[in-house]
């Protein structure tokens, strides 16, 4: 498994042949050019991971600090 930073790589490995990729029906449909095949998962054990990054204590600003307590996070 190959991780990448960005919904282009994804295409471009893709394209290339190194296997399949994970991506938003979205970004499918406005990339006609990668001339891929797509298939819609529709598993529903399959889940999706996201994550947050969040700057340390000292560098958010207040209305991110709230922003995080509105939403449970440390």
């Amino acid at each position: 498994m190959v991780e990448v930073d960005d919904v282009d790589s994804v295409g471009a490995m893709t394209k290339a042949g190194m296997g399949i990729g994970f991506i938003d029906k979205s970004v499918y449909l406005q990339r006609p050019d990668w001339g891929l095949y797509h298939h819609r998962v529709s598993d529903a054990t399959l889940v999706w991971e996201s994550f947050l990054a969040i700057p340390r204590k000292s560098l958010r600003s207040i209305v991110l600090e709230k922003f995080l307590e509105a939403v449970s996070l440390p």
